[in-house]
């Protein structure tokens, strides 16, 4: 007997073979698609990541330089604020004592006597009371001046204290438990732009601001101070302080 003849498939069955091989051909170019999609994204960035990182690198560039701007003011605010408040504290103090000067006489370097108090244009000696001085209460010799300090000027503060009056009725200069004590001496303001001194009073007998104050036998009336640092933007300020102790016999 001869072979069977091979079955012969209907047009339904041929569709539905070629259907299930299309779909397995589908399947097989969607897993070699994603597998190839994942080998790229681990080999580097897409090109709209690419473009977006851009865009935002071009963006914090953009703002940096208003940023360091901003930082550079607020820091040289800071230290003019610190400049301004310590020129605002050193001439507090400075005006205090000032005012407290006092008209003690003394013998100069030729036995001659003269008021306790040397003015000229930017340095200032003179004689007051402290209830709260640098070593405690007493009489304190002050010294004002300008100097340098690591290449800038500097207005620099010095003191001694002095021996304090002997009673009426001894006839030693000074206590017997006075203890000489050395001059001391700190900066009040750094980076000084500007200081001069002015004084106010009676001088070959017209009333006058001078720059030097040249009597030997009386206390000026008003004196003028005039302190400003280089971070401070604004002019200098005028301050005048009054000598309240002036007139004392």
């Amino acid at each position: 007997m001869g072979s069977p003849p091979p079955p012969r498939w209907s047009d339904a069955a041929r569709w539905s073979g070629w259907r299930r091989l299309a779909r397995r051909r589908a399947r097989r170019r969607a897993a070699e698609g994603a597998a190839e999609g994942a080998a790229g994204r681990a080999a580097g960035f897409t090109l709209v990541e690419i473009l977006v990182s851009l865009a935002l690198l071009a963006l914090v560039l953009a703002a940096m330089p208003t940023a360091l701007r901003l930082a550079a003011q607020a820091w040289g605010t800071s230290e003019r604020l610190q400049q301004g408040s310590a020129r605002e504290v050193a001439t507090s103090f400075l005006s205090a004592r000032i005012a407290e000067a006092m008209p003690l006489m003394q013998r100069d370097a030729t036995g001659a006597n003269r008021i306790a108090f040397r003015g000229a244009a930017q340095t200032l000696a003179f004689v007051a009371a402290a209830r709260d001085g640098p070593s405690g209460a007493g009489l304190f010799a002050y010294e004002l001046s300008l100097r340098g300090d690591d290449g800038q000027d500097a207005l620099w503060l010095s003191w001694r204290r002095l021996p304090p009056p002997a009673s009426p009725s001894s006839s030693a200069s000074t206590p017997a438990d006075w203890r000489e004590e050395a001059a001391a001496g700190r900066v009040l303001v750094r980076d000084v732009s500007a200081f001069s001194l002015r004084y106010f009073g009676s001088e070959n007998g017209v009333r006058q601001w001078s720059e030097a104050w040249s009597r030997a036998d009386i206390l000026p009336e008003v004196i003028e101070l005039r302190l400003a640092t280089r971070a401070e933007r604004t002019p200098a300020p005028l301050v005048h302080i009054v000598l309240r102790l002036r007139d004392l016999p």
